[in-house]
């Protein structure tokens, strides 16, 4: 975690050639070259930040899913078609 701090501290300086060369592969270094100089991101830790974000609500929505699997697995078997569940769904979308 410290090398990522570090990566964003001269990130975050403006120092885009820092020490994220000492992290990422020459290809990974000109792929978040790539994405900085695309105007999205300002900085690489604009860019590592952003994926961090990404990665925690991938990883949240995972554990969601794991925890409905989790319930559904609990509740036994269910008496309603698949075309019940559908149309259940379907019509709370309304």
């Amino acid at each position: 975690m410290a090398k990522i701090a570090n990566l964003c501290h001269n990130s975050y300086r403006g120092d885009n050639y820092g020490d994220h060369e000492r992290f990422f592969t020459n290809p990974m270094k000109e792929w978040v070259e790539d994405q900085v100089g695309g105007g999205l991101y300002s900085n690489t830790s604009d860019y590592v930040r952003d994926l961090i974000r990404q990665d925690q609500d991938a990883q949240n929505k995972r554990e969601l899913l794991v925890k409905a699997l989790q319930k559904g697995e609990k509740s036994g078997v269910s008496k309603r078609t698949l075309d019940d569940i559908w149309n259940e769904v379907k019509a709370s979308k309304r």
